[in-house]
Formats: C-alpha cells, structure tokens, sequence
C-alpha cells in the first residue's frame, strides 16, 4: 500500500511526516528502536454514542491526571522505517 503510494505521487516520499499511522504503529511494534523522540502525555479516548465516538484528543498540558498516560511517537528513522516496510 505504501509502495503504491509511493510511485503514484512521488512528491509523498520526500514529505517530512509519514502520514499511514497502521504501517507506522507496525513497524514500532517490529522495532522500538526506530523511535528517535517520544513524549509521554495523558489521552482522552470518546467511547458514547454521541460524535466524539473514537476521537483521540492529547493532554499536551498533562492537566487530567485522571486520564491514561500513552507515549507519543513524534519523530522516528525514516531510513530504517521505509526499510521495515519494504519500501
């Protein structure tokens, strides 16, 4: 998939930010090591019925700390994560 992406808009490859967060949350599965600066802050996760239902919001200002506290990948290898996925 990110292959494809790849050849189909050139321009992606040498974009800063890696913008297919399943891919990316794989690789640091596969190897942690490929982090190069994480942050850990607290998270609040929608789970009602209503819109927020799945939305994501970070505590950057770690306010709530009635919230689960989740590292934060903020930048990685990017040699070693195109390595990772083949590309």
């Amino acid at each position: 998939m990110v292959r494809h992406r790849f050849a189909a808009d050139p321009a992606y490859a040498n974009r800063p930010s890696f913008l297919r967060p399943d891919p990316l949350a794989m690789a640091v599965a596969l190897d942690p090591s490929i982090v190069t600066r994480a942050e850990t802050h607290r998270i609040y996760v929608g789970y009602g019925p209503g819109l927020d239902r799945g939305l994501t919001v970070v505590d950057w200002l770690d306010r709530y700390d009635d919230r689960p506290a989740v590292q934060i990948v903020l930048e990685v290898d990017r040699p070693r994560l195109l390595d990772l996925l083949r590309i």
